[in-house]
């Protein structure tokens, strides 16, 4: 591989990795969602979404696009962020509730206490057992992160649709809500699948590196 190929594949991966593909979703959904209100033909916004012709949204002189405009870029951009902060905030919210049901603090409290008096390891001992976990967590990691990111595209789905409803119907709240429960269910199990096959071994590996104790937000 040449130098400029790999410069290249290195900028792709952190572009891919600062702009995942349900981000990219979420503001072509807010972009056209706000070219959908300025050229309103139905009650509700996802039915005049819905009508746009495809051949029109390729075309800058006829259609949607020709009335296009900065603020709907923005409106695009402004939407992607509120489905990041929306998702975080209600995975947190759920892996608190999660916690405070299971006393999982506590529990990880009396453990700590428990192995005070374990056997001091060399660092070298300590880095194959750091590396040994995070071989043991890539597959779960994996399914974590692909559940969060559809998570994310759901909320922001959701998020769009009830910002329609202020322009639309009832359909779009409807169908926003939709959206909602998804996501909600989508946090649920990805809480589940943390507690049940990621959080044992990454509290082992945060306390081998002496780092804060892991949680779905910082799942990596």
């Amino acid at each position: 591989m040449s130098a400029w190929e790999a410069v290249s594949s290195t900028y792709v991966a952190a572009a891919t990795a600062a702009l995942p593909l349900q981000r990219i979703v979420v503001f072509v959904v807010g972009f056209v969602g706000s070219l959908a209100v300025t050229s309103q033909t139905h009650l509700s916004v996802l039915e005049t979404i819905a009508k746009i012709e495809l051949s029109k949204l390729t075309s800058l002189t006829t259609g949607p696009l020709a009335l296009a405009s900065i603020g709907n870029v923005l409106i695009g951009l402004g939407l992607v962020v509120v489905a990041w902060a929306l998702s975080r905030s209600l995975l947190w919210a759920v892996f608190a509730l999660g916690a405070k049901s299971t006393d999982l603090w506590s529990r990880v409290s009396a453990a700590k206490s428990g192995k005070s008096d374990q056997p001091f390891m060399e660092p070298s001992e300590r880095l194959a057992a750091v590396a040994l976990l995070d071989a043991s967590l890539l597959e779960t990691r994996a399914r974590l992160r692909a559940m969060s990111a559809f998570a994310e595209l759901l909320c922001g789905l959701f998020a769009g649709c009830s910002i329609g409803f202020f322009w639309g119907n009832a359909l779009d709240l409807a169908v926003g809500l939709c959206f909602f429960a998804a996501a909600l269910g989508l946090h649920i199990a990805a809480v589940r699948l943390f507690l049940a096959e990621y959080f044992g071994p990454a509290l082992l590996r945060a306390q081998l590196q002496g780092r804060r104790h892991p949680t779905p937000l910082n799942a990596r």
